[in-house]
């Protein structure tokens, strides 16, 4: 920068000055640097001033930038903070969603597994209890025809009147080897 403005006032000298070797034009010479030398300081005092302004407006600009980067920044950090903590709370939500599906399953498979072993042993009795229907159809066929023939009505008396031995086989609980019903 100094260099310049010592060109630049190198260019600017007046054109009536000529180099002689008079010890007047060195008189002359020398009053001459010497405003030069003056004109260079103000001069280069005032562009002295000027870039300092220059770099305050500069220094204030980047502060407002850095003011606007931090805050940005905190926007930022504050966002990434909420989208992690909100997350943390779906995996928290499906974790337990997860876990509600495996228990439930394994509850709908523990019931599965009891149907079909009460399936598997009430089969056995309900062929002989079809069989026992069967056989009580036949013969309360058997003696309503009977009935008719007779035309008495006293042996239906007799037979509602006589204990359902069917209705106490079912009544009965079952007891199995659990325990349970």
């Amino acid at each position: 920068m100094v260099m310049m403005t010592v060109t630049r006032f190198k260019e600017l000298k007046p054109s009536w000055f000529v180099r002689n070797d008079d010890d007047d034009d060195d008189d002359d010479e020398k009053a001459f640097t010497d405003k030069v030398e003056e004109f260079d300081i103000t001069e280069l005092r005032k562009l002295v001033k000027i870039e300092r302004k220059r770099a305050n407006v500069a220094y204030a600009e980047l502060e407002k930038e850095m003011a606007a980067s931090a805050t940005a920044a905190e926007e930022a950090m504050g966002m990434i903070l909420r989208l992690q903590n909100e997350r943390r709370v779906i995996e928290m939500e499906a974790n337990r969603y997860r876990n509600l599906a495996e228990k439930k399953q394994l509850h709908d498979q523990e019931v599965i597994r009891s149907l079909k072993w009460l399936l598997l042993n009430h089969s056995p009795e309900k062929c002989f209890l079809e069989d026992h229907l069967r056989l009580c159809r036949k013969k309360s066929k058997h003696f309503v025809k009977n009935d008719e023939k007779d035309g008495d009505g006293e042996e239906e008396k007799d037979i509602e009147s006589r204990p359902n031995v069917l209705a106490r086989k079912i009544s009965t609980p079952i007891v199995t080897e659990r325990g349970s019903p």
